[in-house]
């Protein structure tokens, strides 16, 4: 059946092609989006019949707080668009930034129940709100303060609400308001419940006895502080960022235990490894609230060890310890109790996949592999209420789609849960573990919140309908999904957009996406990529879109073929791209250009300096040029530190290679990314000048990383696809989709 669904949907799709009103630039990048915003922040009521979201139902930028009835009825619980905005006594703002602050509003965020079940926190504008759960209900702002307040959590029992504000955590008593401050040393340096780069925890943790929490103290005095300048007003302003560089220290770290009903008592401080450098990526206590398990990684990235805390006495044991040559990545940052505690559940590529094990905590033997083959395990699984099942994500099914499945820990056993081929983005379970809300996507429908049965393989029952009325309107035509052969024997895959003309060969252009440990090739071509990426084949121009080495999905082996040298076999796969489609007869080889953004705008760097005779255009978004100026934590996992290997730094840096430019490039950046930062750009175009390169660049005095504004982002887009009209199609001339 599930063959039959896939090319039937296309062809319904391809019946309207012919009618469809053609892609712009405005229609796809301005709000609200015709492809809707999808929810998001799920939270599941303690009796699991309701479940609490933020979503526009628009889909505009803003955010409110909706609410999903066990009938399926929606309601809206907050319409805080137009909340005034406090006065302030000196405002020397310009009219843009007056502007920005509610243009730019993303609305409400963290919704968290009450334990009654009858009331919803939730964040906005740095205080917290709360509102009845019921139609009609009007929210309240609980706080109001200039330091702001967050990480709202209630105690298991119901009696307390934790949360955070100036560095500090306290509890409130929720029968009656009363707030206990339950630490008194936070300040900017040293921050109580997060808040530090460089770091995975936020926030209070409660025991299930509901009469402790933990928390984790970030210290960073005497760190330097990056500037990153704004240029857009009357006078030049800076923003401090605490963030360390490549090979640079990380923030001291305290892991406390604090009991409301002590609050004037100082906390226990669990007896943690000596030296300050090491991660704590992972926290969980034990069901009786006796101990607390660890995943903690020292500050070369290369081991990990699980941890038990007495939380009487603050000892530490270690009970399980790995390491890996590279890195151990992300995906693996999880570590959970098992059936009655006794058992710790966690995931490991030991196989050379990320896959599930169960390590006894008696001392009876090594861990016990509960999930194997050629497929990994998704970050972000959770276990039930009674630790007996795991409830996760994989790849198991095909790499372009994500199902959910059931792992049941004493059988050992597991089960699919969803039927739909597509990708579950993110799910969430409530206590009683009979079903699960996710957010899922598939080759005809952007993302929304649907749910899925906990107990067995059920058709997903939709709950939200984000697309706009527009939607209909267009042709959202799927990509191709494509094997590319390696220049090393392997293979990887990507979708192909091919020109809607039907013009073989065709310019094409090579696209490289962000992050590098992450993965585009899936089947629900719904990301702004996808979108721009339609837009660039009505125009006339391939691209293919390319799960390239070091992307996340695919094993061990693939995450570390890239380890000590970017910018080498993930450029292979590049040029290995471009050279299959050419051969397939896809595209020009005289007419072949690549594009990114982030990570992906380094490797077109990358490929237009050292394979300029594959690569005639780039288009290179928000750079990191010289991996020395980059953040700590991505940088070790793949570079180490520079003073251990200076040579894979520069092997991997794009300006190492600046004098290799041979095409025409165009350089953009925000020049407020606190990402990466503009220096990167900046080093480099001067590094450009001085060898009397040309190349192209744009600014954005005022965006991020990830653009903002709908009128940046209309630019931007526009001006990378005359870009690429301009070098790479006949006659140079830009179509009506460029918003001329």
């Amino acid at each position: 059946m599930r063959r039959l669904l896939i090319p039937l949907m296309l062809a319904l799709l391809a019946l309207t092609a012919s009618a469809a009103e053609p892609f712009t630039v405005e229609l796809l990048f301005t709000h609200p989006y015709v492809t809707g915003t999808a929810p998001n922040n799920l939270a599941w009521s303690p009796n699991g019949q309701r479940l609490a979201f933020t979503w526009n139902e628009g889909g505009d930028r803003f955010r409110d707080l909706y609410l999903a009835e066990a009938s399926g009825r929606i309601i809206r619980l907050s319409d805080l668009q137009d909340l005034p905005r406090d006065a302030r006594a000196k405002d020397e703002r310009t009219p843009d930034e007056i502007f920005d602050e509610t243009d730019l509003d993303n609305g409400v965020s963290s919704p968290v129940w009450q334990r009654d079940g009858k009331t919803l926190w939730f964040a906005y504008r740095g205080d917290l709100f709360r509102v009845e759960a019921k139609a009609g209900a009007r929210p309240e702002r609980v706080f109001h303060t200039q330091e702001g307040e967050g990480h709202a959590a209630f105690s298991r029992d119901g009696r307390w609400m934790a949360y955070t504000a100036d560095k500090d955590i306290f509890a409130r008593e929720t029968a009656t308001g009363r707030t206990v401050q339950l630490t008194r040393d936070g300040s900017d340096d040293r921050r109580n419940g997060g808040g530090a780069y460089d770091t995975y925890l936020e926030g209070v943790f409660w025991a299930p006895d509901s009469r402790k929490l933990a928390f984790i103290q970030y210290d960073v005095t005497g760190f330097d502080k990056l500037l990153i300048p704004d240029y857009t007003g009357k006078k030049v302003e800076v923003t401090k960022q605490q963030r360390e560089i490549a090979g640079g220290r990380l923030p001291g770290i305290k892991l406390g235990i604090v009991n409301p009903d002590s609050a004037w008592g100082l906390p226990l401080w669990v007896n943690l490894p000596d030296t300050a450098q090491y991660y704590i990526r992972s926290l969980d206590w034990s069901p009786d609230g006796s101990r607390l398990l660890l995943e903690v990684l020292p500050r070369t990235m290369q081991e990990r060890f699980l941890l038990l805390a007495d939380a009487a006495t603050g000892k530490v044991d270690t009970v399980w310890h790995e390491a890996d040559f590279a890195w151990i990545p992300d995906n693996m940052a999880q570590a959970r109790f098992g059936p009655e505690g006794e058992s710790v559940v966690f995931c490991s590529e030991a196989s050379g996949w990320c896959h599930f094990y169960l390590l006894p905590l008696d001392g009876s033997g090594e861990p016990r592999q509960l999930t194997s083959g050629a497929w990994e395990v998704e970050k972000g699984w959770t276990t039930s209420y009674d630790r007996r099942s795991v409830f996760f994500t994989s790849s198991e099914e095909s790499t372009a789609e994500r199902h959910l499945y059931r792992l049941d820990l004493p059988a050992g056993s597991r089960s699919r849960l969803s039927d739909e081929p597509g990708w579950i983005s993110s799910f969430a379970l409530p206590e009683g573990g009979s079903k699960a809300a996710v957010i899922f996507g598939d080759m005809t429908r952007p993302y929304d919140l649907y749910l899925a049965s906990g107990r067995a393989e059920k058709p997903l029952a939709r709950l939200t309908h984000s697309p706009t009325a527009e939607f209909a309107r267009y042709d959202w035509f799927p990509p191709e999904y494509i094997e590319i052969p390696t220049s090393d024997g392997k293979s990887f895959p990507a979708k192909l957009w091919l020109p809607r003309n039907g013009r073989k060969p065709a310019p094409l252009v090579v696209y490289i996406h962000g992050a590098g440990y992450a993965q585009n090739v899936d089947r629900a071509p719904w990301g702004w990529d996808d979108k721009y990426h339609r837009l660039l084949a009505q125009e006339g121009l391939a691209v293919v879109d390319i799960d390239y080495r070091g992307s996340s999905g695919y094993g061990r082996d693939w995450r570390v073929d890239i380890y000590r040298h970017t910018g080498g076999k993930d450029l292979d796969d590049a040029i290995s791209a471009a050279r299959y489609c050419v051969q397939q007869g896809w595209a020009d080889s005289t007419r072949v250009g690549i594009w990114g953004w982030s990570y992906g705008g380094f490797l077109t760097n990358m490929a237009m300096f050292r394979a300029g005779d594959v690569f005639l255009v780039g288009c290179s978004v928000a750079a990191p040029n010289d991996w020395k100026n980059y953040n700590l934590w991505y940088t070790t996992q793949r570079f180490t530190f520079p003073e251990q290997d200076s040579a894979a730094y520069a092997q991997s840096s794009p300006i190492t290679f600046a004098g290799g430019l041979q095409g025409d490039l165009l350089i953009v950046h925000g020049l407020q990314d606190d990402n990466v930062h503009a220096q990167d750009t900046i080093q480099l175009i001067d590094r450009l000048i001085s060898l009397g390169k040309r190349f192209d660049m744009l600014l954005y005095p005022r965006e991020d990383h990830g653009f903002q504004r709908d009128a940046s982002d209309v630019h931007v887009f526009r001006s990378i696809l005359e870009y690429l009209q301009e070098h790479l199609v006949d006659g140079g001339e830009v179509e009506a989709a460029a918003g001329e």
